[in-house]
Parts: C-alpha cells; structure tokens; sequence
C-alpha cells in the first residue's frame, strides 16, 4: 500500500509532545463517556495517545514503519472500529495523492458506524504540492456525507468528517430486502389463512401475521429515525 520512501518520509516527522496539539483538544472536549478512539499515526512516542488515557479515554494508538513500538502501538489497530478517528498531523506529511487516498480509506475504514473522522491540515509542513483545504475536502466527501470545519482557520482548519457512505449504501440494501422480505411473508400467511384456515389453527397464522406487520411497523420507525442521520438517504 505504501512504498518505503513515503513510509520513511512520514516517519520522519514525528510527534512531539504539545498540550496544545488542535486535534487532541477537539477530541478531548467533545468526547463522550465509554467511546473508543484511534490516534491515527500517533508517533513513536505516543504522546497525545498517553495524554488522553490521562482523561480516561479509551485510546489505541497506531502508526507504521520505524514509528511501531511494541509496548506503545497496536499492529492490529485497523482491525477494528472506534467511535472516534483522530489523526494529528497525518494529511500533512502525505507525499502522493495515491498516499492520501490510501491513508483516507485506511482512516474511514476503521470509523464506526455514526463515528467521526478528526483530523487537521497544518499550513507547514505540507509535504504534497497541489493539495489544498478544498481538495482535501472534496477527497473526504467522496468517503463521508457531512465535513465540516470545526476548529484552526479556513487555510488550516479542523475538520470533521461524519455519516461514512458505506454504512448509508449498506444499511439502504439491507432495509430494502428486510422489508421486502416481512412483505412477502405476510402475504404468504394471507395466503395460506385464506387457503386452509383450520390447517394450521387461527391463532397461529394470526401471531405470524402480527410479528410480519410489526416488523414492518418497526422498518417504518427506522425510515423515520435514520434518514436524520443521513445513513439511509431520501429520495
């Protein structure tokens, strides 16, 4: 995925410790008790990962190349889901658009299902001639509904990027086929109610018929709740 240039190249800018690191702050004051966070591309050091814990987040730290310290970095970090993806200092140190691309998917990746993806875009260093707030952004909407400045300036914002499309493209196909599903069912009980009505006893039929339409009852309140979230988009 990454060739040893960039992985050297993003090494080599490591992690000092800075309490008054933008992205850690905004991750710090808007967390919510017993969620997960991932420092994506934490350092060798770890610092803003081992700051957190101090708060008494759950915070796994990761990063690659020269940067893995056994006792501090988990290998199998992107294995798993985090409420919250936190990556300070990341996008800058990117070399390639194949690079950023490459790392976006690898941070959306490991968003949870109505998590967020924090990261911030520092006027210096910018390692990737060409790439701007606005190209950067447009990379994130193609991986997110909703990004949104949130701290830092236009030119080195804090950005937020929530409601991931692969959760919005899965949950619609699931919604449609578990509906369709409920539906075909109940018409089948019709069916066979209508048929042989003592075949099977009234009561029966009838209890199946009613967990078919609360079922669907129950996809109805999920339309309702879940388009506010943008996971399943309306038409």
């Amino acid at each position: 995925m990454y060739g040893q240039t960039e992985i050297d190249s993003a090494n080599v800018t490591g992690r000092s410790i800075n309490r008054q690191a933008v992205v850690p702050r905004y991750v710090v004051a808007t967390h919510r008790t017993g969620q997960t966070v991932l420092d994506f591309g934490a350092g060798r050091h770890a610092y803003h990962t081992r700051s957190m814990r101090e708060h008494g987040i759950d915070v796994t730290a990761y990063d690659f190349g020269a940067n893995v310290v056994p006792e501090r970095h988990d290998v199998e970090a992107l294995s798993r889901e985090y409420d919250t993806v936190m990556a300070s200092n990341v996008i800058n140190v990117q070399t390639s658009m194949a690079m950023l691309d490459a790392t976006l998917d690898q941070m959306a990746a490991a968003v949870k299902p109505g998590g967020r993806l924090v990261l911030n875009f520092p006027n210096t260093p910018r390692k990737l001639p060409g790439l701007t707030v606005a190209l950067l952004q447009e990379r994130l909407l193609q991986r997110f509904d909703v990004v949104r400045r949130v701290g830092g300036s236009p030119s080195a914002p804090i950005l937020e990027a929530t409601q991931h499309k692969r959760y919005r493209c899965l949950t619609q196909e699931h919604y449609r086929l578990l509906g369709a599903t409920l539906r075909m069912n109940y018409a089948v009980l019709s069916f066979i109610a209508d048929l042989d009505p003592g075949r099977y006893g009234d009561g029966v039929i009838n209890s199946a018929q009613r967990a078919a339409v609360d079922g669907l009852r129950a996809l109805d309140d999920l339309d309702q709740a879940i388009p506010s979230l943008a996971i399943i988009p309306q038409s």
